[in-house]
């Protein structure tokens, strides 16, 4: 099988997927700051151990798009900053079975508020930690029209 880098402008469209807020969080008497504090780990993505598959689409005419995700840290600072980064690659496959694939990162950061085990991201995202697992929750929609795809990204320090 062949891999080719470059990426036909017909499919960079189909790549592009918009991320919307979502999460999820619980109360309780949670952990204390300095087990907080820290470099968490990226290791599974909805309960699937590295590299995950975290979104399927298929746009139609026989082609279709893997994303998987790779690798990922996200930092909680003393400061009152966060920052996480990942690493993912896509496959495409079109109508006549060429096969593209490509790699990315995704990064973020910003300040947050911890109440309990909730960790809440610039005001508006909100993350959970419960047992040292910090669990980042994205809300992917691959193309306009279709569903959103849910995706729960586990951090362990």
């Amino acid at each position: 099988m062949h891999w080719n880098r470059s990426v036909s402008p017909a499919l960079i469209s189909l790549l592009f997927f918009t991320i919307t807020a979502a999460g999820c969080g619980s109360e309780g008497s949670g952990p204390n700051d300095d087990e907080v504090f820290g470099t968490y780990t990226l290791r599974r993505a909805n309960g699937e151990p590295l590299p995950a598959l975290t979104l399927e689409s298929t746009p139609g005419f026989g082609a279709g798009i893997n994303t998987y995700v790779e690798s990922g840290t996200f930092r909680i600072s003393e400061d009152g900053t966060w920052a996480f980064s990942m690493h993912f690659s896509q496959i495409a496959i079109d109508d006549e079975d060429n096969v593209s694939a490509l790699e990315y990162d995704s990064e973020d950061s910003g300040s947050y508020t911890l109440q309990g085990e909730t960790v809440t991201l610039d005001g508006i995202k909100v993350v959970s930690l419960e047992s040292g697992v910090l669990t980042y929750t994205v809300d992917y929609v691959a193309l306009p029209g279709s569903p959103a795809t849910t995706v729960h990204f586990e951090f362990e320090k």
